[in-house]
């Protein structure tokens, strides 16, 4: 313990575990905001991850974290659909990020979106360990079973056909052109 540290206060403390005593009894918003963006430590972070429930916080940890689990717990933390579609729309076709807010947004809304996740015949990313997931050592594997469902529940038929013609895989152009004659046969 440093001679500053009888100053500051515990969340600011130089001593790792005293910062994340003290994030625990947090609930100031506001610090819990500058833990979570600014505190060196990941661990410290994502405690107070958890405790924040300012959606634009969230968003900006999602976004911006050197650590996939920690942008991983704040994108789990997302109900805002308007912040959730935001992810989306600006994060790679193989982040976490992306994967993971496609099951939070809602298809009847925005079949656009299931539409274009569909056509790029996206991999499930995970992880095998936490230590793997905090080193962002990811296994990627594709998950036909989740793109079949966001078929079956799609009721634009011009996404589609848009699938069924050009998705980049045959699994999804396949499930696609299943789902066009169900809807024909109806």
């Amino acid at each position: 313990m440093g001679l500053l540290d009888l100053f500051r206060p515990a969340w600011k403390h130089s001593d790792m575990e005293i910062r994340m005593l003290a994030v625990k009894k947090l609930t100031d918003q506001k610090i819990l905001k500058k833990v979570a963006l600014k505190d060196s430590f990941d661990s410290v972070r994502l405690a107070a991850v958890k405790k924040i429930t300012d959606e634009a916080v969230l968003k900006d940890v999602a976004f911006n974290d050197e650590y996939s689990y920690i942008r991983q717990a704040a994108v789990d933390k997302l109900t805002a659909q308007n912040i959730i579609i935001d992810i989306y729309r600006k994060s790679t076709p193989l982040s976490y990020e992306r994967h993971r807010v496609i099951d939070l947004i809602d298809i009847s809304a925005h079949q656009d979106i299931f539409a274009d996740y569909a056509l790029k015949c996206p991999v499930e990313i995970y992880y095998e360990t936490a230590e793997q997931a905090k080193l962002g050592w990811a296994r990627k594997r594709f998950d036909s079973d989740k793109i079949v469902r966001i078929i079956e529940q799609l009721t634009d038929i011009d996404s589609i056909v848009k699938i069924s013609e050009h998705a980049d895989c045959n699994a999804v152009r396949s499930a696609a052109a299943n789902q066009l004659h169900k809807k024909n046969n109806l």
